[in-house]
């Protein structure tokens, strides 16, 4: 009886096991075709929330174009969360990881709204923007070779875009950095920077005892500093001939030989682009604008006397209404020289050249030279709305907003 038996115990044993296997390889096929479904339904999630991050970047594209000052990218930009995909349940919101005037760091973070079922998925892209074009330095004071501020010389910041420089209140955007390797800065004994000193690489400052700064910033590359050409139809105009005169005057935009006045010179300029060969003022002279804004280009020499004031008339110290910058298109090289107690409002530009600022002259704006000095108590107050100035375009002739750096994760 036993052994009739055996065999359909043996049956019994086999369909059992090959039951088993089917419903193993079933429920096998069954996860992977769930876990493809989750994986098709997760790249389409990651989809719709590249898009919604895509948006957000494009948007702070948009809105930098408006921003007068990056630095403050963080209150300007909008921190309350945005939907493209509302259906989706997308939604977005931008975060400014750093900001300085012409360069701006922003992440953009999607995600959907919490619902029952749905797997905790987010996407975050950021990126850097640069202004177009060559603005001038996030500096109070720039120097490709070097910088020198003796002893009580001083750096601040203010913007004039939004009010007038408070020497109660100063900002800490005054920053002084050099394109040199080797001692790039030199703070006399109580010089005092508002601001760091932006250095290359592991060129070391030489900072006397007493001596003021915030920290020390390091870039990894030289700060390019070109020459800005002069406008091809002011380089192409006829001379004018020089200006000597010691009674005031009133000049038109264009080209001129000298600009010449003895001491109380008074000069007037009408908005638009001049060039000079060489510009001496005598001291308590006065250099006025008119209105509007005035670009100078100057070949050989800048010669400013002791207590003159230029563009000081301007309410908020305004500096972009005036650029003096250096002309380079005849090989020749231009130095600018402010002697003591002057007073200027505008900007300072000269890449290939020497900027020496005697005591107590103060230059609302910025100061940009092959080499700076400023003598004891001398002040350089950077003026943040300068990062909104473009003066020169890029190689393509682009201006506005270039973003120069993406990632992802």
């Amino acid at each position: 009886m036993s052994r009739l038996q055996r065999p359909q115990g043996f049956i019994l044993v086999s369909m059992i096991m090959l039951l088993t296997c089917l419903f193993t390889v079933l429920f096998a096929l069954l996860t992977l075709s769930e876990q493809r479904s989750r994986l098709v339904h997760l790249n389409t999630e990651r989809t719709i929330l590249g898009a919604e991050a895509r948006a957000g970047l494009s948007e702070a594209t948009h809105l930098l174009a408006g921003i007068h000052d990056w630095s403050l990218a963080a209150q300007e930009l909008p921190a309350d969360p945005v939907s493209l995909n509302q259906a989706a349940g997308a939604w977005h919101r931008l975060e400014v990881v750093s900001a300085r005037p012409s360069e701006v760091t922003v992440r953009s973070v999607a995600w959907f709204e919490a619902a029952p079922g749905r797997p905790g998925v987010t996407r975050h892209l950021e990126a850097t923007f640069r202004r177009r074009g060559l603005s001038f330095p996030d500096a109070a004071l720039y120097g490709a070779r070097w910088v020198v501020m003796e002893s009580n010389a001083r750096t601040d910041s203010y913007n004039s875009g939004t009010a007038g420089y408070d020497p109660k209140n100063p900002g800490t955007q005054g920053h002084v950095g050099s394109n040199a390797d080797v001692t790039p800065i030199t703070l006399r004994s109580n010089a005092d920077v508002k601001g760091d000193l932006v250095v290359v690489q592991q060129a070391q400052p030489s900072v006397r005892p007493n001596a003021h700064y915030l920290q020390t910033q390091r870039r990894e590359e030289p700060l390019p500093l070109p020459v800005v050409a002069v406008p091809v139809e002011l380089a192409a105009s006829s001379s004018r001939g020089d200006v000597h005169s010691g009674v005031p005057v009133e000049l038109a935009p264009g080209r001129y030989g000298d600009l010449t006045t003895g001491a109380k010179g008074h000069v007037v300029l009408q908005p638009g682009d001049y060039l000079f060969d060489n510009i001496d003022m005598g001291q308590n002279s006065v250099l006025l604008l008119s209105g509007g804004k005035v670009r100078i280009f100057v070949r050989e020499r800048v010669e400013f006397g002791s207590n003159t004031r230029i563009n000081m008339d301007s309410e908020n110290q305004d500096s972009t209404s005036l650029l003096i910058l250096a002309d380079y298109s005849t090989g020749q090289k231009t130095g600018f020289h402010f002697d003591s107690n002057c007073d200027l409002v505008g900007a300072l530009y000269n890449p290939l050249g020497p900027i020496h600022l005697e005591s107590n002259t103060q230059v609302f704006g910025n100061v940009t030279g092959d080499t700076v000095q400023m003598d004891s108590f001398a002040q350089v107050h950077k003026d943040r709305a300068l990062q909104s100035v473009v003066l020169a375009p890029d190689p393509d002739g682009g201006q506005g907003v270039r973003r120069t750096s993406w990632s992802s994760w």
